[in-house]
Formats: structure tokens, sequence, C-alpha cells
């Protein structure tokens, strides 16, 4: 499926933008009392520098095969820290393990073949010989059906998401200084910006794809 070239550029410069989000969100949280998750701040602000290159080429910093690393690191290392907090009896947390899936859904994108060439004025189905001008490149997805397994579950968990946000009642706690404890900083602009990674991952999956 070929994306419009405006939309698939609209959406490689929000990445950036995502990015500089939880960057500022780490930055500031040492300076303030707030609840600090340096880890998943810094999985969600490469994971948008990743989709960024993964749609269009002007955006592109690491090789593929870095990031593929790079994101495997981060599925370990999340399963790691969930399954070390169910061990000692404390709550897992879920984020743990939606960041751990996250990073495996990445990993797929990158080995799988999701590109900007692929997201804007698709070849898909034609094949000519790699490297020569003028000639196809075969440029379909590996493992397709698994792709659709992946960008059907992004779908759904903003779905999910959405309907949970949508019934949080306002806080209890009143006064500036609680409110600062209580939450972390700009709590409801971040998980916009989450849900909106997971969209752009459906939508670069679904633009292979179909």
């Amino acid at each position: 499926m070929s994306a419009p070239d405006w939309l698939v550029n609209l959406l490689a410069t929000a990445m950036p933008a995502i990015a500089a989000l939880f960057v500022w969100r780490m930055v500031t949280a040492r300076t303030s009392q707030r609840p600090r998750d340096y880890a998943s701040d810094a999985f969600h602000a490469l994971t948008a520098l990743a989709l960024a290159g993964m749609l269009v080429n002007w955006a592109a910093t690491l090789p593929r095969a870095v990031w593929a690393v790079v994101f495997a690191a981060g599925a370990v290392a999340f399963a790691v820290r969930w399954a070390r907090a169910r061990s000692t009896g404390g709550s897992a947390p879920g984020r743990d393990v939606v960041n751990a899936a996250t990073a495996v859904v990445l990993v797929y994108m990158l080995l799988a073949g999701v590109a900007p060439s692929d997201l804007s004025r698709s070849t898909a189905g034609l094949y000519v010989m790699a490297g020569m001008p003028g000639m196809i490149q075969d440029n379909t997805i590996h493992f397709p059906a698994l792709g659709m397994v992946f960008a059907i579950a992004a779908v759904g968990y903003v779905v999910v998401m959405l309907d949970r946000v949508s019934q949080v009642g306002p806080a209890p706690l009143s006064g500036d200084a609680a409110r600062a404890v209580a939450t972390p900083l700009a709590p409801r602009l971040a998980e916009c910006c989450r849900l909106f990674l997971f969209v752009t991952i459906a939508y670069a999956i679904f633009a292979k794809v179909v």
C-alpha cells in the first residue's frame, strides 16, 4: 500500500518531537520529587527516533542492524525487570511487559523490512536485481501474518488504553506540591505520545503488509 508523502512526512516529523518530550521528562525529573522511570522514558524516546527512520530516509539515525540490537537488549532488560519484581513479591509493573513486547515488535519491523521505500510510493510485489539502476527489488515483508498480528495488537492496545484514560477521575490530592509528588511530569501528554507511537507502529506495518 502506497502512503501519501505528506502523511508519512507528518508522522516522521512528529517522532523527534515525541522523543524530545521524553528526554525533557528525564532531565526535569532530576530537579523534582516526581516519580521517575528513566528506563521507560528513554525507551520511548529511542522508539520515536527509530520509527522516524523507518518512515522516511531523511530521519534515519543509526543503521537498522544497530537499532535491532538496541531493542533486542531492551526487550530482555524489561523482561528481566518484570521477572525480578514478581520474584520479590512486589507488584510487577505491567508497563515493563508492554515495553518488552513493543521492543520485540520493533525488532521484527527492523528485520522484516519495514522501510521508507515501502511506505511511500511502494514497489511491493515487483522483482528486479538489487543494486542496479532501474532494477526492481523484492520489497515483500517477511512473515506478513505475524506483522498483521502485531499491528492489530497495537491498535487494540491503543483502544483499551484510551478507554481507561477516559474513565480516570481527578487526582484525589490537592495542592501543587502534593500533585507534583503524586504524578509524573505531564502524565497525560506523555501517555498520548506513547499511544501515538503505537498508532505509528501499526500504520507502518499495515502500509507494508496491505
